[in-house]
């Protein structure tokens, strides 16, 4: 089992964060081609994701806790993440004027090595914390 943990602090309220974040099936702020069909609503709504040259792959919400500025996602068995038991789940503190997101998820391996998987999935979270924080602060 393979476990990430990527943290970033943001120079915004957890609020306005929260209102990001939340947003499960909206992924505008994230630079790229990635298209984006929402299927459902609420725990249990499917946000596929298509990429250039890529076969859509699909992330399900498990969880959703507005209280906790926290949420939880699987992504089902692909060929675009090749893991199984992949899950996630994206955290928010802080208060007024500063917002810290930890982003979490386990998973097994699959035929990859661990380290270079772990490596994988940390890049692409710093990735996207990066882009919300440049939407957050602009």
């Amino acid at each position: 089992m393979v476990e990430v943990q990527v943290k970033k602090e943001i120079a915004a309220g957890i609020e306005a964060c929260w209102a990001l974040f939340s947003k499960f099936g909206d992924l505008s702020w994230i630079d790229g081609d990635q298209q984006v069909e929402v299927i459902g609503e609420g725990v249990g709504m499917i946000r596929r994701l298509t990429m250039p040259g890529m076969e859509p792959f699909d992330e399900v919400l498990l969880a959703m806790d507005d209280a906790a500025h926290s949420y939880t996602y699987s992504i089902p068995k692909c060929a675009i993440i090749p893991f199984d038991n992949y899950v996630a789940e994206v955290m928010l503190s802080g208060d007024a004027n500063r917002c810290e997101v930890r982003w979490t998820s386990s998973f097994d391996e699959g035929g990859m090595d661990a380290e270079q998987a772990k490596e994988l999935i940390a890049a692409n979270y710093r990735m996207m914390l990066d882009m919300a924080a440049q939407k957050l602060t602009a």
